[in-house]
């Protein structure tokens, strides 16, 4: 009877260890989830860092090129301006809209169109 006890002690310790386990292995599977906004940040800080070498480049050959261009003879031809990629960017992203021009004459509004009226008395 005494080893019968001991076992049934035994085997709910067992399963009351297990129950931990599992439930362990169940909030390290969690913590295993991505975390979204990090990976958001993390790819606008890399954006930030490219555009910040971009401009770096671009100062370098801007440098560059206006001390070249004192030591340039005036036979050899002129520098070209570098690409500027952000009015390339600004091209592509409003390439969808329209512009419209607006008359030469300014539509009346308010008080411009009372004006426009003539009184009855004058028109008899």
């Amino acid at each position: 009877m005494k080893t019968l006890e001991k076992r049934q002690k035994q085997s709910l310790l067992e399963m009351r260890n297990l129950e931990e386990l599992e439930d362990l292995q169940e909030k390290n599977r969690g913590k295993e989830g991505v975390d979204y906004l990090k990976l958001l940040e993390a790819a606008k800080s890399k954006e930030k860092e490219l555009e910040e070498e971009e401009d770096a480049r671009m100062a370098r050959e801007l440098l560059q090129g206006s001390s070249k261009a004192g030591n340039l003879d005036s036979t050899s031809p002129k520098p070209t301006k570098p690409v500027i990629k952000r009015k390339n960017e600004q091209k592509e992203r409003f390439a969808g809209i329209k512009l419209v021009k607006k008359s030469s004459e300014a539509p009346k509004t308010g008080l411009g169109l009372i004006a426009g009226y003539e009184s009855d008395s004058e028109a008899e």
